[in-house]
């Protein structure tokens, strides 16, 4: 079913008001090289490009949060190049020197936790965060 009212095309006119594109490198919904060839197809277009993990950008930064409001409130466009880096990151890098850690369960351990028993839905095995070798690790 389409929708009767549905923009489709054509995709490379001018805007009488610039375009907000908007691009998260690690979507795994939204290809980040859809992003950059839309920016590019749009002549009064912008991109925002966000590292940022999961699907959208917005919320995963006060930075691509921040450039997405301004758009959205007062017209106002990142600057040409814009790169936010998400807030949190799941995958932390150790610092040099430092020894990595392998958790304490396996694979096949953490998958058995996660199998269903017979009749019970399916569901993802718990996350199993890597232990920093400085400080302390926060989870929000």
């Amino acid at each position: 079913m389409r929708d009767e009212d549905a923009y489709t095309g054509p995709f490379n006119r001018r805007t009488s008001a610039p375009v907000l594109v908007v691009g998260n490198y690690w979507d795994p919904a939204t290809n980040y090289r859809g992003a950059v060839s839309s920016a590019r197809l749009l002549p009064n277009s912008r991109l925002l490009s966000s590292d940022s993990w999961g699907h959208t950008a917005y919320g995963t930064s006060a930075c691509a949060t921040g450039a997405i409001d301004a758009y959205l409130l007062r017209g106002a466009l990142p600057a040409n190049g814009k790169v936010c880096v998400g807030d949190l990151q799941p995958f932390a890098e150790l610092p040099k020197g430092a020894a990595s850690r392998r958790a304490e369960t396996s694979k096949g351990a953490l998958a058995t936790q996660g199998a269903p028993g017979r009749g019970e839905p399916k569901r993802l095995p718990p996350v199993v965060a890597p232990l920093p070798a400085v400080g302390t690790l926060t989870v929000r």
